[in-house]
């Protein structure tokens, strides 16, 4: 109720006064523009995305950050995968969108010695995956599906490699619509921050007209 009374009054400003006023990328929006696209959750990702941004990191590594909701039984296998398949003391963060499918008990115990963070409400895919880099401490930051599991060994160099040879600032799996796909990829966590990028789908108005 709340969101929908926000959007209708943010709607209503944006008519009267803001009429050409275009969303924005998340990071690049403003308090304005949440409060007019009734996005307020984004001034707090703001926030998060500042602090990760001053967040000391270590000299070397990768951190591992899987997003989770509802989805406990195939995460198990995926958890129990890269923990199998990846170098002994490699952070894994698991973000849990508030799972009500006894994911989050799970969680607590901390399976295959993983960092649960544990939300009180869903922030969806792509804010979790902002915060789960925010949170890292390492200068590499991968990206899985929770039901993108490793199968071998070597898939951390063989993800990592375009990225500590200073060939590419990014790499993994190629998806649709010409983009890199964070169902299973690598991150130079500086630049992800010094480019103001976030996981959160931005689609413009021209999208929805056009429907490109």
């Amino acid at each position: 109720m709340a969101v929908r009374a926000l959007r209708s009054a943010g709607e209503a400003v944006q008519r009267r006064y803001f009429a050409n006023r275009e969303p924005r990328p998340l990071y690049l929006s403003t308090p304005l523009d949440d409060v007019l696209f009734a996005h307020p959750l984004d001034m707090v990702m703001r926030i998060v995305h500042w602090l990760g941004s001053r967040r000391a990191t270590a000299a070397h590594g990768s951190t591992i950050v899987v997003v989770n909701w509802n989805t406990r039984d195939i995460l198990h296998e995926t958890l129990r995968a890269t923990r199998r398949y990846s170098a002994p003391g490699t952070p894994i963060l698991v973000i849990d969108n508030h799972s009500t499918d006894g994911s989050r008990d799970w969680l607590k115990r901390r399976p295959f010695g993983v960092r649960p963070v544990l939300l009180p409400f869903n922030i969806h895919h792509g804010r979790a995956l902002d915060l789960g880099v925010a949170l890292a401490r390492t200068p590499i930051v991968i990206t899985l599906d929770s039901d993108a599991f490793p199968y071998r060994e070597g898939w951390l160099d063989l993800v990592e490699e375009p990225i500590t040879s200073g060939r590419a600032v990014a790499a993994g799996m190629w998806g649709r619509r010409d983009r890199l796909h964070p169902a299973c990829a690598a991150y130079r966590r500086d630049t992800y921050f010094a480019s103001n990028l976030s996981f959160s789908p931005f689609f413009s108005r021209q999208f929805f007209a056009t429907g490109d």
